[in-house]
């Protein structure tokens, strides 16, 4: 056949086809398939050895690639190894609240029961100075601290730092406020949160088009500061 008609089985150019031939490309698995309708030993195509049965394809295929297989096996041993060698005690259940934090309007939870944990490692847990009795975990629900938060990101909150701390702002302090976990009026929040004079406070967030909120100490009651949260890129 000409390049042209065995192209055409598999829909494919005349100019696929060659740099098919000069190994410049390599076809697609339409192509192949729209080939194995009309007849041809895939098989023979792919590694130059002929074979009629979809099991000919199979352990061709395992073949070639017996090294990556073999590797990929010894790579999950190893580690499976390697975690079993970490002793238990080395870290410790943080549990996983059923509540809610709104980065946005607030959220109105029924129970805040402890439906699951999660294991944090102790060292790195009293490095970032939080208590082994004062962890706890919840997810955040809106967007009002996006790009910071996003919406269903665990949140760990540390319950032993629940004040803002008050402090004069230098003019060159551009950093921003440190975020909490707090109840109101509007339910469980997710903020950021700067004292801006004794008995007042400001929530803020970092989606622009959420406004900055001035309240009381007596309307807000601070659940902990956040001081580590898990993203997952959902793009």
């Amino acid at each position: 056949m000409s390049q042209i008609d065995f192209a055409a089985l598999g829909g494919a150019k005349k100019h696929s086809q060659i740099n098919y031939e000069a190994d410049r490309t390599a076809p697609d698995t339409d192509y192949l398939t729209a080939l194995g309708k009309h007849g041809v030993d895939i098989v023979y195509v792919l590694t130059g050895e002929r074979s009629g049965t979809a099991f000919g394809l199979a352990q061709k295929v395992h073949e070639r690639y017996a090294d990556v297989i073999a590797f990929s096996q010894q790579v999950a041993s190893r580690t499976e190894a390697a975690l079993a060698a970490i002793p238990d005690e080395d870290y410790v259940p943080v549990p996983v609240h059923s509540a809610l934090l709104a980065a946005g309007d607030g959220c109105d939870n029924a129970g805040d029961d402890v439906v699951d944990h999660l294991a944090f490692r102790r060292d790195w847990l009293r490095r970032i100075g939080v208590s082994l009795t004062a962890a706890a975990l919840a997810r955040a629900k809106g967007d009002s601290m996006s790009p910071s938060i996003h919406d269903g990101d665990m949140l760990l909150i540390d319950t032993a730092q629940d004040d803002a701390p008050f402090k004069v702002r230098e003019p060159a302090d551009t950093r921003p406020a440190m975020i909490y976990a707090l109840r109101d009026d509007l339910g469980a929040r997710v903020k950021r949160i700067e004292r801006i004079a004794p008995g007042r406070i400001m929530l803020l967030s970092d989606n622009p088009a959420f406004a900055p909120e001035v309240k009381s100490d007596g309307d807000v009651t601070i659940l902990g500061r956040v001081v580590w949260w898990g993203h997952t890129n959902r793009e």
